[in-house]
């Protein structure tokens, strides 16, 4: 869950009032989706150090 908050809280949420396009969303879910692996990897690392 740790890597969940992270990663929302590094994204960030739109401005208020913005319309978002589907390919907004696949874009960020995208971007997510690797820095959340990303993180996932170097606490991996730090574990096994």
């Amino acid at each position: 869950m740790d890597t969940v908050t992270a990663v929302v809280t590094e994204h960030g949420a739109p401005a208020a009032g913005t319309s978002l396009t589907v390919p907004d969303v696949l874009e960020a879910e995208t971007w997510a989706r690797a820095r959340a692996r990303e993180l996932a990897a170097k606490a991996t690392a730090e574990a096994r150090a």
